[in-house]
């Protein structure tokens, strides 16, 4: 599967959805803490939600949500400018 500008480590396509599911899902994982940290330690002077929210919203480093589609999962990323703003 690709994500972003990432090349694939193996050449051989291999499809099998329950192996796959299986590795995304610990990616999956550390997406939803990933944001949840920046979230929680939005006062910290070092890491801003906001660097993290534009490129959600310009569709760049899109990794995240290309493992929430390959897993199915319909959830909006907490990072997005609307929602930081709203706050």
């Amino acid at each position: 599967m690709k994500l972003d500008f990432f090349s694939a480590a193996v050449k051989t396509r291999r499809d099998a959805p329950e192996e796959r599911d299986r590795l995304l899902r610990p990616a999956l994982d550390l997406g939803e803490q990933r944001e949840q940290l920046l979230l929680a330690h939005d006062d910290w002077a070092g890491p801003d939600e906001g660097l993290y929210a534009y490129p959600n919203d310009a569709g760049l480093r899109r990794w995240h949500t290309t493992v929430k589609q390959a897993l199915g999962v319909d959830r909006p990323s907490t990072l997005t400018k609307a929602k930081l703003t709203a706050k």
